[in-house]
């Protein structure tokens, strides 16, 4: 992975850096209707955690009516609050 003659320390340098830019990405939100809060690397993984947990936690709001255009709405506010952090 490093190339022959790789010492051990530079592959744990490397796999530590890694490892660093990797928490860099990660970004944490909380819920809109409550302090729940999720960390994810993209705005997708945030939203499939919201998903669960809208369903477990807000059903009575997601068996609410919204329109498309609302859910559409609550998507490019949250992603911009998201990509702001």
């Amino acid at each position: 992975m490093y190339g022959p003659g790789s010492s051990n320390k530079h592959m744990a340098l490397c796999y530590t850096l890694e490892n660093l830019r990797r928490e860099e990405c990660v970004k944490t939100m909380s819920c809109d209707l409550c302090d729940a809060t999720f960390s994810a690397d993209s705005f997708d993984q945030w939203c499939e955690l919201m998903k669960g947990h809208y369903m477990s936690a807000h059903s009575d709001f997601m068996a609410d009516n919204h329109s498309k255009e609302d859910g559409l709405r609550w998507m490019e506010t949250m992603k911009a609050k998201f990509d702001s952090l």
